[in-house]
């Protein structure tokens, strides 16, 4: 998912730019870093990061599966958000923003976007994953001493 952050999220025509005969304008792009919601992408898989290593290195179980499931669904929710307007809040500069009389009018989603999708999938089946594994495992308890065994 961090990868797909760094791919072509959208793709859009420059009409301005440089035609040479009959071929295709020139495509620009865009990535999620430069979307309006960066912060919540870059915050997300901070989060999604921070879930899954404390998972692997053994600390809180209950907790980090609970962080990662949270964090994957918002990671979903984020790449459906992304794409339910054919990436429009991705679009570099100002032309994501409403009644921009220049804003690109055929934008189309890019790998960025397929990659983000497939793995806040797959985050969220592991996250479910664990956290199926956590309420599985029997909990520790300590019992406590009783008269007759104390010397």
């Amino acid at each position: 998912m961090v990868a797909a952050t760094f791919l072509p999220f959208v793709g859009f025509p420059l009409y301005d730019g440089l035609q040479v005969g009959s071929q295709p304008p020139p495509q620009a792009t865009g990535n999620l870093l430069q979307g309006y919601d960066a912060r919540w992408v870059v915050a997300t898989l901070i989060v999604l990061g921070v879930a899954a290593a404390g998972n692997l290195a053994g600390y809180g179980h209950r907790v980090t599966a609970a962080g990662s499931l949270m964090a994957s669904a918002a990671a979903l929710v984020l790449a459906l958000l992304e794409g339910s307007d054919s990436g429009w809040r991705v679009l570099p500069g100002n032309w994501g923003a409403a009644g921009i009389p220049d804003a690109p009018t055929d934008v189309t989603l890019g790998a960025g976007y397929h990659v983000f999708l497939v793995g806040a999938v797959v985050a969220l089946a592991a996250s479910l994953i664990m956290v199926a594994a956590v309420l599985s495992r029997p909990r520790l308890r300590a019992e406590a001493p009783t008269p007759a065994s104390i010397p």
